[in-house]
């Protein structure tokens, strides 16, 4: 906070409310099309406008007496609900190593208008890779790139 010359000033305790994770249900289905080869697909609707409608931050406690002893600000969110539809596929290699691709699709369920610091913007298309390579007895080294 630097508007009224005081500098930066930290607040000790900052309280967020608004934000909760939303009912969801989902179905799916995977295919081993192969011995090497699993495919999978789900579909997923989450209920966002139950769980994202307004938020609230506040901030007290600073460490400069001069600032304000309170500071709050409210933002609205209306999230929409969401579908997200998701394949995937994982490929064994014959020296043991595992493939993995995925992508998912899902609307962003915060209108651009309503985007503030605190909720940035959600991507809405996901292209995930990865695999696990065994090294011996039981012990696996994975990686993946979102």
């Amino acid at each position: 906070m630097t508007a009224i010359g005081l500098g930066v000033v930290n607040y000790e305790n900052a309280r967020l409310e608004g934000f909760a994770l939303p009912p969801e249900v989902a179905i799916g289905v995977a295919w081993q099309a192969n011995a090497h080869t699993l495919v999978s697909l789900k579909v997923a609707e989450l209920w966002w406008s139950s769980a994202l409608r307004d938020t609230s931050l506040t901030l007290s406690k600073p460490d400069n007496p001069a600032a304000p002893q309170v500071l709050a600000q409210t933002a609205t969110v209306n999230a929409r609900d969401q579908t997200v539809a998701a394949v995937g596929v994982a490929h064994t290699l014959d020296s043991g190593t595992t493939l993995y691709a995925g992508f998912n699709y899902g609307r962003n369920p915060i209108p651009l208008q309503n985007l503030t610091p605190l909720i940035a913007a959600t991507g809405e298309a996901h292209l995930t890779v990865g695999f696990d390579e065994p090294v011996d007895s039981g012990l696996i080294i994975s990686g993946a790139f979102f």
